[in-house]
Formats: C-alpha cells, sequence, structure tokens
C-alpha cells in the first residue's frame, strides 16, 4: 500500500511564502496481530464436543493462497451445566474434543474460553427448544443440460405452536437400493424466525448420481436453530451444502468477544418419511 507524502516548508525569499517543494513516497504496511478464530456447535442429544480452532492471516503481504493455521497449543474451556470441562487437541482430526457428563439439552446453556499466550475470548449460547412442523412434499423429475435427470423437490413447511421459532429443514433422498443423497437448495433460503402458524416454501435439486438410482421415499430432517446458528448460517452463503455451516472462519456474523469465530446451538426436533410413488 503506498502513499504519496508531501513535506511543505518554509521558505524564506524576496516575498517570505509557504511552499510545497518536495513529495516522497512511502510504503505503509499495518501491522498485523492474528486472532483466535473458534467455531463450535452445540447440539441437544450429544454426549460430547467438539471444537475447531484457528489464526487468521495476513491480509497485507500475501502473495498467493495460503492454508488456514490451525491452533494446536491453545487452552479451551467449556463450560456445561455439569460444570468446566478442558477440550484437548486432536492432532489426527485437527479439532479439539471431549466427552460430556451428560448429553446436551434444550434450555441448557453453553460457554467457551479460549486463550493462547496473546489472546482470550470467550463467547455463549442457549440449545434451543425443539419445534414441530408440518411437511408437505411436491416431487418431480426434469431433464438437465439435454441429458441429465435433475430430481427437483419443493418442501413447504409450517411452524405449529405457540412460540416463535428458527427453523431449517434437511432433505434426504434414498432410493431403492438404500443409497442416500442430500438435496441442495441452489437459491439459498436463509435461515428466517417463523411466528407461529407461518409457512416457508423451498425448491431443492439433485442430479441422478446414477444410471440405476430409483427414488423411494424422502426424509426431511427438522432442525431448530438459536439465533446465532441462524445469523451465522445466513452470514457464510457458500456452505450451505453442510450440515453445519462452519466450514470457514468468518467476520461477517460473530458472537465471540474478540469479533470473530462462533459458538452456536440446534436441536434436530424431528424427522419427516414421504414415500415417492411412481
Amino acid at each position: 500500500m503506498k502513499y504519496t507524502l508531501q513535506i511543505c516548508f518554509w521558505l524564506l525569499v524576496t516575498i517570505v511564502g509557504l511552499g510545497c517543494q518536495k513529495s516522497v513516497e512511502v510504503d505503509l504496511y499495518p501491522p498485523f496481530q492474528q486472532k483466535l478464530v473458534p467455531s463450535i456447535f452445540i447440539g441437544a442429544g450429544d454426549t460430547s464436543a467438539t471444537a475447531y480452532l484457528q489464526y487468521t492471516l495476513p491480509l497485507f503481504g500475501d502473495t498467493g493462497t495460503q492454508e488456514r493455521v490451525n491452533v494446536k497449543n491453545a487452552r479451551m474451556i467449556l463450560t456445561t451445566p455439569s460444570g468446566p470441562i478442558v477440550l484437548s487437541y486432536d492432532e489426527n482430526n485437527q479439532y479439539y474434543y471431549a466427552g460430556l457428563n451428560a448429553s446436551i439439552e434444550p434450555g441448557q446453556t453453553f460457554r467457551i474460553d479460549v486463550a493462547d499466550s496473546i489472546e482470550q475470548t470467550t463467547g455463549s449460547a442457549v440449545v434451543p427448544q425443539p419445534v414441530d412442523v408440518s411437511v408437505s412434499l411436491t416431487f418431480d423429475s426434469s431433464l438437465f443440460l439435454g441429458e441429465l435427470t435433475r430430481y427437483q423437490a419443493t418442501i413447504t413447511y409450517t411452524l405449529n405452536g405457540s412460540q416463535p421459532a428458527y427453523v431449517r429443514i434437511f432433505p434426504q433422498l434414498f432410493m431403492e437400493d438404500g443409497w442416500m443423497e442430500n438435496l441442495i437448495d441452489e437459491q439459498f433460503i436463509p435461515i428466517k424466525q417463523l411466528l407461529p402458524g407461518q409457512s416457508i416454501t423451498q425448491q431443492f435439486n439433485l442430479v441422478k448420481p446414477y444410471d440405476e438410482a430409483v427414488p423411494s421415499f424422502m426424509q426431511v430432517v427438522v432442525v431448530s436453530c438459536d439465533l446465532h446458528y441462524a445469523r451465522y448460517y445466513n452470514s457464510v452463503a457458500s456452505s450451505f451444502l453442510e450440515f453445519f455451516p462452519a466450514t470457514e472462519p468468518t467476520i461477517d456474523y460473530s458472537n465471540m468477544s474478540n469479533g470473530i469465530g462462533i459458538i452456536a446451538a440446534y436441536t434436530i426436533s424431528e424427522t419427516e418419511t414421504i414415500f415417492i410413488k411412481p
């Protein structure tokens, strides 16, 4: 990053005046300070916790694509309703991990505290209550790129009950031979807070994976999300293929005290099974 700096000084001449007589080109490089980027998703029913931890990379002076830097020697503590638990780094899988004293329950609060020799950061999340939804499905197929078959599922889900909730659905298509494929929302409909009685319609697609594939039934996994899960998912549009949207660290949305990273919670509420008629 280059700036032109003009140096102005007084000149004593016949008539005293002010002039800018010299230009100096200087290079300014803002100092880089790496930050801790934790990501952890708390799921109701889980008996263990997995967290990823990385460092941010410098933006200035980067001459090419760099892989993210995993943090191996930080101290990570997960505070649960049963007390604090220290997570240990798994070298093979490159994440922090710990077994819990009891399974995670809706309504519980979890806090994560992370520190290295320079920085500390903390965040918390509350596990959401399960939701009750009604699901309807329209299933069709069409030719894709002239010769491929693309399956299309139009799913409408309606929130029942008396409380608003953030809801995400996760449709899975099963073939007659048992093969399963996840369907994709190519339009990327963000997670919205539904009011009681409110509906959302989404279209999901899947290119026929192999010639012998014959659809048999579909499962629609209904996920209740907390606010942090919803906002983080919506900010990371490139990760909509993943059940857990934490594919990359992001500063678009964070609830960690240092402004980067995420702790979020979810509850798998129910799974609707819908058979596909020939």
